[in-house]
């Protein structure tokens, strides 16, 4: 047997010692692989089947294996970045910034996911956090849609699941050595498509919401008055901050907000189109520039048949209109774009006016 390299030995034993704890099946069948009681294919099927079985149990090997192992993923510090990801504890391994991290939790706090920021599979009880394609006004109309947009999504990722482990089972009904979970007694080699099943990766995700990419907008029925009408005081509430409070409600008005605003400007007689806000395109002073936002203040402060929708469209064209220095400026685009402030707990939308020739 290779002689082990001494910190690796001692994550090895640290691994060993969790899973004796934690989970005696696997600890008894690798006893009997040592003792010589059970072959090593055996030994492979009954592992395996006890993963299959109890996906849990896979996630808390990898947990565990993670942690054993901390102290071997050593990385050199990047002072040139501060800001971004840097070690936080002796053994050198990464973290995140604190300012980063408290970012993050405040948008998880509203939003539940943050899909472009996750690397791994959604949480088994976190909601998707799906915009929706829609040109309805009203907040409470708009949170229903969402509710649904996010059912739907999740229905999906439930489906993907159920296919991965279909097509492994399958896989493995031919050749049980697909798998290798274990090669001997305190040599763990955990194969690549264990990670794979249960999590999956970015392919197997749905079109649409894919970890480490922004959620694509859902189209999704529009709930009718007569279901609007049954709901009760709180769940119109509910509904309306859900709209308000989250990434995924305030990019579902953008474009709804665009329209309006456009509509507007050229009742008063400018050439505007609309277009998508590009983060990578060159930067252009725009010719102006206005926000509209409100405080979060909680479910229980928002008025659900206030027209946000409506209100920020009017006051965002009034303001646009008398930022521009002259009244004949050519052809223009429109950009419109939600404000995220929530440190703050600010949150509505902004808008600017850009020279269309420059582009």
């Amino acid at each position: 047997m290779t002689d082990f390299n001494p910190q690796v030995a001692k994550a090895l034993s640290r691994a060993i010692a969790a899973l004796r704890e934690t989970d005696p099946d696997i600890m008894a069948t690798l006893d009997k692989v040592k003792n010589g009681d059970m072959p090593e294919d055996v030994a492979m099927a009954t592992l395996l089947g006890i993963v299959m079985s109890n996906p849990e149990t896979a996630k808390r090997f990898q947990a565990i294996m993670l942690q054993a192992t901390e102290p071997l993923r050593v990385v050199p510090r990047n002072e040139e970045c501060p800001t971004t990801f840097t070690p936080q504890d002796g053994h050198g391994v990464v973290g995140m910034n604190p300012l980063m991290q408290g970012a993050l939790v405040e948008r998880i706090q509203f939003d539940g996911d943050v899909p472009e920021l996750r690397t791994g599979p959604i949480g088994t009880h976190v909601d998707p956090a799906v915009p929706v394609m829609t040109d309805v006004r009203n907040p409470i109309a708009i949170g229903a849609m969402l509710n649904k947009a996010s059912t739907k999504v999740r229905g999906e990722l439930k489906a993907e699941v159920s296919k991965r482990k279909a097509d492994l089972e399958a896989s493995l009904a031919k050749d049980p050595s697909t798998l290798t979970i274990l090669r001997r007694h305190g040599d763990l080699v955990a194969h690549e498509d264990i990670g794979t099943v249960i999590d999956g990766t970015k392919d197997t995700d749905p079109d649409g919401y894919r970890r480490g990419e922004k959620p694509h907008l859902v189209t999704v029925p529009k709930p009718s008055g007569a279901i609007l009408a049954k709901l009760t005081d709180s769940q119109r509430h509910e509904l309306a901050w859900k709209f308000l409070s989250t990434t995924q409600g305030r990019v579902s008005a953008v474009r709804v907000i665009r329209s309006t605003i456009i509509a507007l400007l050229r009742d008063r007689g400018l050439i505007v189109e609309e277009r998508e806000f590009d983060y990578k395109a060159p930067r252009v002073q725009p010719l102006s520039y206005a926000e509209w936002s409100v405080t979060l203040a909680g479910p229980g402060a928002i008025q659900p048949i206030f027209s946000l929708v409506d209100v920020s469209s009017k006051v965002l064209a009034q303001r646009l209109y008398q930022g521009l220095e002259t009244q004949t400026p050519g052809t223009l685009w429109l950009e419109v774009e939600p404000i995220n402030r929530l440190a703050d707990r600010e949150v509505g939308w902004m808008a600017r006016l850009m020279p269309k020739e420059n582009h």
